[in-house]
């Protein structure tokens, strides 16, 4: 896993990077990645749920979290926080966000059941097939342990936990 995160990386800053320098701007990465979103039509609007636009924000919003001396440009370093933020102290709460956001179908903000369950599982259009017994033992483990206030949701806080 650590050498492919290496290898991400290096192939990722080597496309981002401009030659002359040893950072990354938020200008040139959005250019490079989103600025197709600047042409007439923008582009294909939707992937897989996500507009673009969305997408965009998301980066940024990470992107912000990433330059840890607040220069306006990515160092190395932390150009592989924000690629992969699951790999620095600073950058668990946005992984944790990130999740919750991606779970959260209904946009209230906190992940129901249906939510957790339809996140792993999308289960058989035959309704007389039992689910398998893993989906079971993940529907205990909700109202167990992770739905700790026993509200029938997971906040962002029992989701970092």
């Amino acid at each position: 896993m650590i050498r492919y995160i290496g290898e991400d990386v290096e192939r990722q800053w080597e496309s981002h990077k401009p030659e002359s320098k040893e950072t990354v701007n938020w200008g040139e990465y959005r250019h490079n990645v989103y600025g197709f979103l600047d042409d007439e039509d923008g582009g294909d609007e939707e992937e897989q749920g996500f507009s673009y636009q969305q997408m965009e924000a998301r980066d940024n919003r990470r992107w912000v979290l990433a330059d840890v001396d607040k220069d306006g440009e990515l160092s190395k370093e932390e150009f592989q926080a924000f690629l992969h933020p699951e790999d620095a102290d600073h950058m668990r709460d946005i992984v944790v966000t990130e999740t919750l956001e991606d779970i959260d179908k209904d946009g209230d903000g906190k992940i129901n059941m249906d939510e957790y369950i339809g996140d792993m599982y999308r289960g058989d259009e035959d309704v007389t097939v039992d689910e398998p017994d893993w989906v079971t033992s993940e529907r205990e483990q909700f109202e167990k342990f992770r739905d700790r206030d026993g509200d029938g949701l997971m906040d962002l806080d029992e989701v970092k936990a």
